[in-house]
């Protein structure tokens, strides 16, 4: 009985992050902190280090604004830093909780280069956080209220909106974005229960254009922790070069795999072009497929709008395979198996 009243609390916090996205935005754009913000200085290249759900805002954005990046910005995820990182580098250690194994090592490999180390984290105070300040290295951090979840892959607005605000301080994107992600920021709440059921018993393949790349990476993170069902991406074109091919074998694939198109207007004609061919290949090898149009009027719009959708998404799969969305028991073990 106790566990049951757990899991439908744990539920309805992970419902209310959900609904909260564009408050999550808008408190970042509000509430969000600098220390050391005097320290920033210009640089040639951006890297950003985050794992799993800290790194997805950054991913989103690089996807979306590709065209309006005045500066290279690269995800590089993981203990190791590039040989090219030096004193005209922005690294940007991103960890929602501040304790993430990963980049706080890369942390002292990028300070010993000479890099222009930036923390971006929760507010409240954390080992990152406390790490940059006590180094005299600039730190943003953004408010968690509207995430009651505490989840970091639910609280992606945030997330987004302080990866803007710091790729503009360091002159990567323009000051106008932050109007424009404000304006943005609506509730999207399309029927998603209905897409859930057809994708019940799937592994699910993600497809779309370029510009929607990192939306597929974080909806990908999604299934996997939230809804506990595998799930991949692929992306157009680079996808017609292979993996059509790949969709033979097994023979299993046809009762197994299930590919999820996300279509916008917003592509480049021939990505839709490119996605109209694909979807053909895919009926000819008995391969189920769903298709989702966006609707935003502009690529932040689309980007926020599927961001949300997919994030419901992910939670009726979650509901359909009768598993709690916000635990992740296979996860948390290896982290303790990992410590010992």
């Amino acid at each position: 009985m106790f566990l049951s009243l757990k899991i439908k609390k744990e539920k309805n916090l992970y419902r209310l992050s959900l609904e909260l996205l564009p408050r999550q935005i808008s408190d970042t754009l509000k509430k969000g902190l600098w220390s050391n913000e005097k320290k920033l200085r210009a640089v040639k290249t951006i890297i950003v280090n985050g794992m799993g759900g800290s790194n997805l805002g950054a991913e989103i954005i690089v996807s979306l604004l590709k065209k309006e990046l005045k500066i290279p910005v690269l995800v590089e995820a993981g203990y190791e830093v590039p040989g090219y990182v030096d004193k005209e580098t922005a690294y940007i250690v991103s960890s929602y909780s501040g304790t993430t194994e990963e980049p706080l090592v890369a942390y002292k490999k990028a300070k010993a280069r000479g890099a222009l180390i930036i923390a971006l984290t929760a507010q409240g105070g954390n080992k990152l956080s406390d790490l940059a300040k006590k180094d005299g290295f600039p730190a943003f951090e953004f408010p968690t209220s509207a995430n009651p979840s505490k989840q970091p892959r639910l609280g992606l607005g945030a997330s987004i909106a302080a990866f803007i605000i710091v790729f503009q301080k360091l002159g990567a994107l323009k000051n106008s974005i932050l109007l424009e992600l404000s304006k943005a920021a609506k509730k999207y709440r399309d029927d998603s229960a209905a897409i859930a059921r057809r994708l019940k018993n799937r592994e699910i393949i993600l497809i779309s254009g370029p510009l929607f790349a990192g939306n597929l990476k974080a909806l990908r993170n999604q299934f996997n922790e939230s809804g506990k069902n595998f799930a991949s991406y692929l992306t157009i074109s680079d996808m017609n070069h292979h993996a059509l091919e790949g969709l033979s074998y097994p023979k299993s694939n046809r009762k197994r795999l299930l590919a999820l198109f996300i279509d916008s207007q917003l592509d480049n004609k021939i990505i839709q072009k490119r996605a109209d061919i694909s979807k053909e290949i895919f009926k000819q090898q008995k391969i189920s497929l769903v298709s989702y149009r966006l609707k935003g009027k502009n690529i932040l719009e689309q980007g926020l709008e599927l961001l949300q959708f997919g994030s419901w998404l992910s939670y009726h799969i979650a509901i359909q395979n009768h598993v709690d969305p916000m635990s992740i028991p296979f996860v948390d073990w290896f982290k303790k198996k990992l410590s010992n």
